[in-house]
């Protein structure tokens, strides 16, 4: 209880509050992905929309997070987890488009899973 009562004799002062930003403002073009590494050395390789893959190494075992820009590449993007120069695991989505055909854009995440 004395967490509660300290929080709630606290006043909020809306002077300090961050600014409004558009939606367009925050916004982020970029591809995000989460690898569980069971081992090192592992690389994470995304491929967007038939582009040549951009590689990132793994720095620890267990949950590697990164981006990379989307850069208007649309199609598929395809995730694989390598080790020794081979595909370990490798998982991709539904494709990206950078102008929905409905008109409205999308910002909904896509999640999807491989297993190896």
């Amino acid at each position: 209880m004395v967490g509660f009562e300290a929080a709630s004799s606290m006043r909020l002062d809306t002077a300090k509050l961050a600014d409004e930003l558009s939606l367009s403002m925050c916004l982020q073009d970029k591809v995000f992905f989460t690898a569980l590494i069971k081992s090192l050395p592992a690389t994470v390789s995304v491929q967007s929309g038939g582009k040549p893959p951009t590689s990132f190494q793994a720095t620890k075992t267990g949950l590697n997070h990164s981006s990379q820009p989307f850069n208007v590449q649309n199609g598929a993007v395809i995730v694989t987890i390598g080790r020794n120069g081979a595909a370990a695991v490798q998982g991709s989505s539904r494709a990206l488009m950078s102008s929905p055909r409905s008109g409205n854009a999308d910002y909904n995440a896509w999640v999807g899973s491989a297993l190896a």
